[in-house]
């Protein structure tokens, strides 16, 4: 499962210590190939994220986001769903959120 959380915030980054290991790799693997810019960042101890119930059914899952430390306070808050639009799937219980 991928979660797209908080895009457009800052530089890309990935939520590596909640994120499937193989994920990971095979993200950064295909940013370095492409010469895109991708960063690690774990928000541990922020707020839950979507990608919760997934982990609890053991799913692997991978979490990009554009937080930075300066920007991590709006973490589910009205002021990140104020700059977001939110794009919903009928195949998983959560939501993405994306810039608009």
């Amino acid at each position: 499962m991928i979660t797209l959380d908080s895009i457009g915030t800052g530089p890309t980054k990935v939520w590596a210590s909640r994120s499937d290991k193989f994920a990971v790799n095979l993200l950064g693997g295909t940013a370095h190939a492409l010469n895109l810019p991708i960063g690690i960042m774990n928000v541990d101890g922020f707020r839950e994220s979507d990608e919760v119930p997934f982990i609890r059914k053991r799913a692997k899952t991978i979490t990009i986001h554009s937080l930075t430390p300066v920007t991590s306070h709006i973490l589910h808050t009205a002021e990140e769903l104020l700059t977001q639009s939110v794009f919903t799937t009928t195949t998983t219980p959560t939501n993405y959120w994306l810039v608009t």
